[in-house]
């Protein structure tokens, strides 16, 4: 039987500008010419190989491929299934790139990231992709390309219907949109960078050298509502537990007020506590009483201590100069008298 060719494609956008779709909240623009590596994407590409399809990893955005020329690239490879990395800022021009495809016969076109998470229906609606994904992609993936090695025919990768995949005119329960995550970590392949323009991922403001980024925890540790990493990642998920390192058992995995699940380093025998020194810190600057900065002062007082962090004391430093530069008798001035 003829195996699944699956195309993973960093969509360009019409004007060829830049953006970072993953590692950067809902996505933003490139500054300064920085080009962030598709380590999510890779990781996909992982998952295909292992369910046996072949796999194109393709980043236009990243090569600077006209938008046209990559939507031609990808048809005359012939996939059965692309998937279309989406995001808020790009979401028209993701849209766009499906309508092409669409318009080459490239097969099915599924939206992944953060913009199909939140807004599943509206994706669907306001685009021409077959599905959408809903949270991480590695289990429903699985899934779908399970039923798409069998020789499975679109109603019957439709119905019976797989969590986190919406089609295009079925109708789901509200839990069956709920993100799918993924358990152990450690079960997923590393990932694949076949076909990525390494040496274009470059973060200018410290020099022109490629670079690569690892993703060894999933999840928000913090409490805020509004960031899409808690939506589509989960929050508060435990740590699977530490395998042995060089023949030796290190024990449970020690407590933590954030728990997050990680990917366990091979050649790191403890992962750093992510979220909860900081989170401690906080809680001690905020039980501290707050330095009036507007309090007088006069010849022979000593400056009061300043513990609030930085931003306190970046704005006593500032008003500080400017009361000085305004009333310069209020200061004595033997502390600018030349010595001796």
């Amino acid at each position: 039987m003829k195996s699944v060719r699956l195309a993973i494609v960093n969509a360009p956008t019409p004007d060829g500008s830049v953006f970072m779709k993953e590692l950067g909240r809902c996505g933003r623009r490139s500054a300064g010419g920085e080009r962030w590596p598709q380590t999510g994407l890779a990781h996909l590409a992982a998952v295909g190989r292992t369910a046996g399809c072949e796999v194109l990893l393709y980043d236009p955005m990243a090569e600077a491929v006209p938008f046209h020329a990559a939507a031609r690239h990808i048809s005359s490879w012939q996939p059965d299934l692309t998937l279309l990395h989406a995001s808020t800022p790009t979401f028209v021009g993701d849209a766009r790139f499906a309508a092409a495809l669409k318009e080459l016969n490239a097969g099915l076109v599924a939206l992944i990231g953060y913009h199909p998470t939140v807004m599943p229906q509206a994706c669907v609606d306001q685009s021409v992709a077959d599905f959408v994904f809903v949270g991480e992609v590695e289990v429903p993936l699985m899934d779908l390309l399970a039923r798409m090695n069998a020789g499975a025919k679109r109603d019957e990768l439709v119905e019976p219907a797989i969590h986190g995949i919406l089609w295009r005119g079925q109708t789901l329960p509200p839990a069956m949109l709920e993100p799918r995550l993924v358990d152990n970590l450690d079960q997923l392949p590393l990932p694949v960078r076949d076909g990525l323009p390494l040496r274009r991922y470059v973060m200018p403001f410290f020099g022109r050298e490629p670079f690569t980024t690892v993703i060894p925890t999933r999840g928000c540790p913090l409490p805020a509502h509004f960031l899409p990493r808690r939506r589509r990642l989960g929050r508060d998920y435990p740590r699977p537990q530490r395998p042995p390192y060089h023949g030796g058992d290190f024990g449970p995995a020690p407590k933590r007020r954030h728990p997050q699940r990680g990917l366990h380093d091979r050649y790191l025998h403890r992962q750093p506590q992510v979220g909860a020194r900081s989170v401690r810190r906080h809680q001690e600057r905020r039980a501290r009483p707050a330095l009036d900065v507007q309090q007088p002062r006069g010849p022979g007082r000593a400056r009061p201590p300043l513990r609030n962090g930085p931003l306190r004391l970046q704005t006593h430093f500032l008003r500080h100069r400017v009361r000085r530069s305004r009333h310069p008798r209020q200061y004595p001035q033997e502390h600018h008298a030349p010595a001796g």
